[in-house]
């Protein structure tokens, strides 16, 4: 930004944007007395960083709001956001702000419970960071900007920490600027060219940034002392998450949960999958060719029982009435996921005796999997998998291993599929799926463990041999193993997670922007 330019900001007639800030209400958003305060301090900040080329105005109702600021519940399945909104031919937004700390993390909701002041640092800085969407300023990979995307990473609770070290008083707040030099100087750029709204002119409400968007995050299940192991199919018009219930990560009773929505907000009990002599394990869903629904998984038997593990198959046309289950696979060998290709089953099993290596798996009707391949991979404990396969008919495999490097590893394969290459990617991941979007780019579904452990969204490039995060979903403690659905221009991700106390369910939906040209 160029002295001169400043100099004409200056000098011309400040953008007037009036706003309006909804009175705290009992809606379970966790609001306080005063956060009315802290969002019109984030807005007066901003309006301080224009240095004249903005001016705010409050007005009475939201009608004539061009920035409306809501206090979000729990229902609404949001932290922070800003909607865009057209206001008399003119941009605005829709400000949503959570109060409640919870959905950031135990670390950060404990922090904010022992200090007030570090609780509304935490609202306050959500103020001005959706406020200055609302402004038109996009995300940023600055950590010293207030516009810090979180998909970027990065020590989270201590990015709140630093603006909490320089309060001594909650009035200290409207003092102390959290905009940063590159913050303002976006600020002022799009202030000297916002495009056709400022002129008057019709402009289409858009949003201001073109990076996947955490649209909504809702708890979906959460009926059984621990609820984990997901995933997710779209099957006949209707969404089918299937998990495991039981007392604890690792217990006896171990059963498989089916449940389903026609519109993944309200979810209903379809079924539920026992076995008295066995803990019922990491179910995975799959469509068969002849058009039902396949549920895969594994039994584990307690001791003294010669087979540790048996993987099993169950079948329905409904979602509800399933059939009895049919054991895939040999003993000990654990069939992670089945992949439908062209009216075959493919899946790899990884052995749980002794000796640890992946087997291949091919079927024909999914009730009867022979090996394809004895050994195809057998270095440092691999386990968890998932196939992925391109329109060119080649094949991907995301493989998760747990000793030595425990790094993950990219195999690569065509038919007939018996022979596999293998590259590392550099990363240790958890519960490995996958998903291509329509325009070919591939989203893997993962654990990370490089700092708290999360599960995240992450771009997987076979050509660059990489896997980069670009959206850590709101998770923390015993978290993982997500469903994957592609469903109306937005990805649907099933997850479990216990950064809310308890292990629970989590439905996502994310918006993810086209490739650009």
């Amino acid at each position: 930004m160029t002295a001169a330019l400043i100099a004409l900001l200056l000098a011309a007639a400040p953008e007037t944007v009036s706003y309006w800030i909804a009175p705290c209400q009992d809606n379970g958003s966790g609001c306080r007395s005063g956060d009315e305060v802290l969002a019109e301090w984030a807005l007066q900040a901003w309006e301080r960083s224009a240095g004249g080329a903005l001016a705010l105005r409050k007005v009475a109702g939201e009608e004539k709001a061009r920035i409306r600021i809501y206090w979000a519940g729990p229902r609404s399945g949001l932290y922070g956001e800003a909607r865009p909104i057209l206001v008399d031919g003119k941009r605005g937004a829709e400000v949503y702000v959570r109060p409640d700390l919870r959905p950031l993390g135990a670390e950060i909701a404990e922090a904010g419970r022992r200090d007030p002041l570090f609780r509304d640092t935490v609202v306050y800085l959500t103020c001005l960071h959706e406020s200055g969407h609302a402004l038109g300023l996009p995300h940023t990979a600055g950590f010293d900007d207030i516009m810090y995307s979180f998909q970027f990473g990065g020590d989270i609770p201590e990015y709140f920490a630093r603006y909490r070290r320089k309060l001594t008083a909650r009035d200290d707040i409207r003092r102390v600027s959290a905009i940063s030099p590159a913050d303002r100087s976006r600020l002022l750029a799009v202030l000297a060219d916002p495009g056709p709204a400022k002129a008057g002119q019709q402009a289409e409400a858009r949003p201001t940034v073109a990076v996947p968007e955490l649209v909504s995050v809702n708890r979906i299940w959460d009926k059984a002392p621990h609820n984990a192991f997901t995933d997710l199919a779209m099957f006949r018009g209707r969404f089918y998450c299937v998990f495991r219930e039981g007392a604890k990560h690792v217990s006896p009773d171990g059963a498989l949960r089916v449940i389903t929505s026609s519109d993944g907000e309200q979810w209903n009990a379809a079924a539920l999958l026992q076995d008295p002599r066995s803990d019922l394990r990491d179910a995975k869903l799959s469509i068969t060719p002849d058009n039902r629904l396949m549920l895969s998984g594994a039994a584990a038997y307690p001791p003294p029982s010669p087979v540790k593990h048996q993987s099993l198959a169950w079948f329905s046309s409904d979602g509800r009435d399933w059939s009895a289950p049919e054991r895939i696979g040999d003993p000990n060998m654990w069939l992670w996921r089945v992949s439908w290709h062209r009216g075959k089953a493919y899946s790899f099993g990884y052995s749980t005796g002794e000796q640890r290596y992946l087997r291949s798996y091919l079927s024909f009707d999914g009730a009867r999997f022979d090996p394809l391949a004895e050994n195809v991979f057998d270095k440092d404990y691999p386990n968890e998998t998932s196939i992925l396969f391109r329109n060119d008919d080649s094949a991907l495999c995301l493989l998760r291993r747990d000793s030595g490097a425990a790094t993950a590893q990219l195999g690569r394969s065509r038919p007939p599929y018996r022979a596999w290459t293998w590259e590392d990617l550099g990363v240790r991941i958890g519960g490995p799926h996958m998903i291509a979007l329509p325009d070919g780019r591939i989203v893997a579904a993962v654990r990370l463990y490089d700092s708290k452990p999360r599960t995240s969204l992450c771009w997987l490039d076979p050509n660059e041999v990489t896997l980069k995060e670009f959206l850590p979903l709101p998770s923390g403690g015993d978290t993982s193993y997500a469903g994957l659905v592609w469903h109306q221009g937005l990805l649907w991700v099933s997850y479990y997670s216990s950064h809310e106390e308890k292990t629970a369910i989590y439905l996502a939906k994310v918006k993810i922007p086209p490739r650009k040209p």
